[in-house]
């Protein structure tokens, strides 16, 4: 696979136009594996820039971010301050999942509304986050 310069111009150019972060649109497209362009397979890359320009056309106004997007964003930046998954992202990822699960919605990490978020960042905040500042004093 041949890697050419300027071959993510479009999608740069796109999230650029819509106020988008590129690496929160590859998270969010690969359902949390990856928010790397240069994994992706020359078809996954294909596919997520027609879904976008797609998008784009479709409506007048610009896209939007999927509800909660700030607050998952904000607990993985919690949970890679804290070291889970070894720092890697997509480790962090896993273990939010698994933590999301055990909590009052019993569902994955990807799949709350954006009150449902709010309810999981605050409990992450105030528990999780507060614990893990406190074990560090001891």
């Amino acid at each position: 696979m041949v890697k050419k310069k300027g071959k993510y111009d479009d999608l740069f150019a796109i999230c650029n136009e819509n106020g988008l972060d590129y690496k929160a649109v590859v998270l969010d497209f690969t359902k949390g594996r990856t928010d790397s362009l240069s994994s992706l397979s020359d078809i996954a890359y294909s596919t997520l820039l027609n879904r976008l320009k797609t998008l784009n056309k479709s409506s007048n106004k610009k896209f939007v971010k999927k509800p909660g997007d700030l607050q998952r964003k904000k607990m993985i930046r919690l949970a890679l301050t804290m070291h889970w998954g070894g720092g890697d992202m997509k480790t962090a990822i896993k273990e939010l999942d698994e933590w999301c699960k055990k909590q009052k919605f019993k569902k994955g990490f990807m799949h709350h509304t954006a009150g449902e978020y709010d309810l999981l960042v605050t409990i992450f905040e105030q528990r999780v986050y507060a614990d893990y500042y406190r074990d560090l004093n001891k």
